[in-house]
């Protein structure tokens, strides 16, 4: 997949940037300014540096097949939903320097009480 970026040059032509896999979602992460994209095909989140565009660590792990993205409000955790495995991973976001952590998937549907 291409992804093209624009960035604020006097030409305004963007650059375009080979991202590998199947990319499903993509968030703009404001704090770090990265660029999340979700990798359906590999189970995996991928994070580029906006400045130079280059992948910023080892890519993050997702359930089976991630199909969507959000950041939570606080700008603190990203939230990626996965399909076949009917889990969600949160990842904090900032320690995304260090390598995000992952929190423990949380369920989607949670199992109704008796």
């Amino acid at each position: 997949m291409r992804l093209l970026i624009n960035t604020r040059d006097l030409n305004q032509r963007g650059q375009m940037v080979d991202v590998p896999g199947k990319i499903v979602d993509i968030l703009a992460d404001p704090v770090p300014q990265s660029r999340l994209c979700a990798a359906q095909d590999k189970n995996q989140v991928l994070v580029y540096d906006t400045g130079t565009l280059q992948q910023i660590g080892p890519p993050l792990r997702t359930g089976n097949t991630p199909v969507g993205m959000a950041i939570t409000r606080d700008d603190t955790k990203l939230i990626v939903t996965n399909d076949n495995s009917q889990i969600a991973n949160v990842f904090d976001l900032t320690a995304l320097g260090a390598g995000a952590s992952s929190s423990p998937p949380a369920p989607v549907r949670p199992t109704p009480v008796p």
